[in-house]
């Protein structure tokens, strides 16, 4: 396993911040920073409600972008004939990832093709948040193979749905221009537009979690094989605040929690803690073990178990792998690290080095720049007598308090 050193956003271990959270409600991977395109297409309808100026990204799926390749027992996602493709390998099953943009805003548009694999499948865009939301980190909307849209909120367990309706013309071959609005709201709650076929089918204004800096993609199956395409994704951002929805006041449902919110489909329940996750999760720090996600590793691999920590502490984001051994764990250490750093402590700039803890050596350590683009400075350590090795990253590029984080709050313990 090759933890997070090339990638531009820490939210999995070999490479980019996309992160598909299945239906054991765990991330898992991603990507962000895509170079834009000179020009995105029109996005119908909503240039003047959600006036979106700035060009966050733009990929036709044709070479490599910013997501993800991976593959496990429930689902594949990858590039498959110059289309992103989520593939669910399990009935009844749910997947969604998403994409890093550069910065909050109030205003986040996208737009994509997707076509849906199967004969009960559904898929959708999502707007997201990497802040702490009350109200869940993602709202969207899609539509499915039974000629429906939906709009809802993505939970840790799903997608809750929270508006359903039939569509006047269901796409004759499963495929359709897909485009989601979402805006901040004068007066509170977040406005999302639906559009499906450049037509609007839904517009709500729903409980808020803006501002915006993720666009996420969503798949789901029922029991026959299925799961989705999407391709030529063009996403806009903006900064102003939208007017509330046109027409009588909102739902107030639909604004707080919707009652009572439908599954689409019901995912697959989280399975109960191995031992070696029981083990791993013994040794988070108790400051932040309760933000921690357990990663999804293969059996095969020399990691028995993965811990995402969002928020860890001081720091966004940190990553902890409890390994089969002390040779596999340093291995995979030495493999993430740059070469070249020189011997040092991390609080001015880059260097590796070892440690003690309590006068014995303890294992080893290395901060350095993250070569991704979306930067920021890395730590990364080994701690031998428990087989852990950890990472943590700091978006803002400051050494020292990436330092003072390693030393005060990361542990384990």
């Amino acid at each position: 396993m090759r933890p997070m050193t090339d990638r531009p956003d820490p939210l999995r271990s070999p490479a980019l911040l996309v992160a598909l959270l299945m239906a054991l409600g765990l991330p898992a991977g991603g990507a962000a920073g895509a170079s834009p395109s000179p020009a995105p297409p029109p996005f119908p309808p909503a240039e003047t409600d959600f006036p979106a100026p700035r060009i966050l990204l733009s990929d036709d799926m044709e070479a490599e972008g910013p997501w993800p390749d991976l593959a496990n027992e429930a689902y594949r996602m990858g590039r498959v004939d110059g289309a992103l493709r989520i593939e669910l390998l399990r009935p009844s099953q749910a997947a969604w990832g998403w994409v890093n943009l550069d910065g909050m805003r109030s205003i986040l548009r996208g737009s994509m093709t997707v076509r849906l694999d199967g004969e009960q499948a559904a898929a959708g865009l999502l707007c997201g948040t990497s802040a702490a939301a009350a109200n869940g980190s993602f709202l969207g909307g899609g539509f499915a193979t039974d000629g429906t849209w939906f709009v809802g909120r993505v939970t840790g367990s799903g997608m809750m749905v929270i508006a359903r309706g039939p569509l006047a013309r269901p796409p004759a071959d499963g495929s359709a221009e897909l485009g989601l609005a979402c805006g901040q709201a004068q007066g509170g709650g977040d406005r999302i537009r639906l559009a499906i076929d450049g037509a609007t089918v839904a517009e709500l204004l729903l409980a808020g979690i803006g501002p915006f800096d993720r666009l996420g993609i969503y798949a789901a199956r029922g029991i026959p094989e299925g799961g989705a395409r999407f391709d030529d994704a063009r996403i806009l951002g903006g900064d102003l605040i939208v007017a509330r929805p046109p027409g009588p006041a909102p739902d107030p449902t639909a604004v707080g929690t919707p009652a009572p919110p439908t599954p689409v489909p019901t995912p697959t329940p989280a399975p109960s803690p191995n031992a070696a996750e029981i083990e791993l999760w013994a040794h988070l720090p108790s400051d932040f073990a309760a933000s921690c996600e357990r990663i999804a590793t293969d059996a095969t691999e020399d990691v028995l178990a993965g811990a995402l920590c969002r928020p860890a502490g001081s720091l966004g984001i940190a990553e902890y792998y409890l390994y089969r051994d002390v040779a596999a764990m340093t291995a995979a250490f030495e493999a993430s690290v740059p070469d070249g750093l020189k011997k040092g402590r991390c609080g001015t700039g880059p260097a590796r080095g070892a440690y003690t803890l309590g006068g014995k050596p303890a294992g080893r350590m290395a901060c350095y720049v993250n070569p991704g683009s979306a930067g920021g400075v890395i730590v990364a350590w080994t701690t031998e007598p428990l087989r852990i090795l950890g990472y943590g990253v700091r978006e803002d590029g400051d050494f020292g308090a990436l330092q003072a984080w390693w030393v005060e709050e990361s542990g384990p313990f």
